[in-house]
């Protein structure tokens, strides 16, 4: 979302925007990239996991979306900590898949 479009939305001048965001950043709160104007919610999944496997390739359909190949790399690696994906993992070695799901050929895609 451009600046000023979220400074708008908050009823802030951009430069507030601009030295909150930054602050979030500092924190670890949350990841930007001001190139494609998106943020990135730091352990969102964490608190939010997909619930069933529809949801997770919903999610993973999202992800896929982002602009930012930093911020689209950095939303698949929290999404693998997430039990969902840990359990389809696990699956997929049961059903006799000879490798992990490899995110490596999606995230080439965007890049």
């Amino acid at each position: 979302m451009p600046d000023a479009y979220a400074a708008s939305d908050l009823a802030w001048d951009v430069n507030a925007y601009r030295r909150a965001r930054a602050a979030l950043v500092a924190a670890g709160v949350i990841k930007a990239d001001e190139t494609t104007n998106e943020i990135l919610i730091e352990r969102w999944f964490s608190h939010c996991p997909p619930t069933n496997g529809q949801h997770l390739r919903g999610v993973e359909k999202q992800i896929e979306t982002i602009a930012s190949a930093k911020l689209r790399a950095a939303a698949f690696e929290a999404l693998k900590g997430t039990p969902q994906w840990k359990l389809r993992d696990a699956k997929s070695s049961l059903d006799g898949a000879n490798k992990p799901y490899d995110l490596t050929e999606r995230l080439a895609r965007k890049t």
